[in-house]
């Protein structure tokens, strides 16, 4: 297979109103696309309105969508849409839809990494091996840092939940409000680079090797696990991944959120 991308797109009024129910029936059908009809390529599709941040938040899989995210290039004078992209096991991406008066098309910025946060750090171990960074013990073999940082990871959804004994299998998937993954657990990830703390980034770019065998990692945003590093008894590094809008960092981003937000 190839060109299975996972998108992740939120849509957000301009004026800071709430949208309609058909509303949100309308841009959700209008996004999700393989070669331009409805449905989603080797990814579980999922749609979620969230009423406190007056947003609509899609997962699907974009890789063989052949016409711009919506049809009606002026639709975007109404609405801010940004897209967090997954190139089949790379970086995660992310972008923005723009239109400008008297354009044939939409534009988009050029993609860039998407960084994501954490901030705080629980460890299982039965030494304290990240003491001389903060880490404090809270249990006979787990350990506790208070620190803050950021990296960019890899959160590719395809084949998740995607079996050929189900009816949510190939290369254009259907939709179901039944499918209740609608919000990010702890999933196989490829890839991690961690921009800060620096010992972080050192330790990743030595691929791990001070980690002791058989310990963990594991990094909370807001009391929610978003990433997960385990080496395990042979030496072998699992990365679990869970990054969602909640956790996402990016200045352009966070900028054009919190001038929405001055709009309600």
């Amino acid at each position: 297979m190839s060109s299975i991308h996972t998108s992740y797109v939120r849509i957000k009024r301009r004026d800071g109103r709430d949208m309609s129910g058909d509303e949100v029936d309308y841009l959700f059908n209008n996004v999700v696309n393989v070669h331009g009809d409805f449905g989603s390529y080797w990814v579980r599709i999922v749609k979620k309105y969230r009423a406190s941040g007056q947003c609509l938040n899609i997962q699907f899989g974009s890789g063989k969508r052949t016409e711009n995210i919506l049809r009606l290039p002026e639709i975007f004078k109404e609405y801010y849409v940004v897209e967090r992209i997954n190139y089949e096991h790379s970086l995660d991406h992310i972008f923005e839809y723009g239109y400008k008066e008297g354009d044939a098309f939409a534009s988009e910025t050029p993609p860039r990494l998407c960084k994501y946060a954490f901030d705080k750090v629980i460890i299982t171990c039965e030494e304290n091996w990240l003491k001389k960074e903060g880490a404090e013990w809270m249990s006979s073999d787990t350990q506790e840092l208070l620190i803050d940082g950021s990296y960019y990871c890899c959160n590719c959804r395809s084949y998740v939940d995607v079996y050929d004994d189900s009816e949510y299998y190939g290369t254009q998937i259907g939709y179901t409000e039944d499918y209740p993954y609608d919000y990010f657990v702890l999933t196989e990830s490829s890839a991690v680079q961690f921009i800060d703390p620096p010992f972080l980034e050192q330790l990743c770019a030595g691929k791990f090797a001070r980690m002791p065998r058989s310990s963990k990692m594991e990094f909370l945003y807001k009391h929610r696990k978003v990433l997960s590093i385990r080496k395990t008894d042979l030496g072998n590094i699992e990365i679990s991944s869970a990054d969602h809008w909640d956790n996402c960092v990016d200045e352009a981003y966070l900028e054009m959120r919190k001038k929405l937000k001055t709009l309600k």
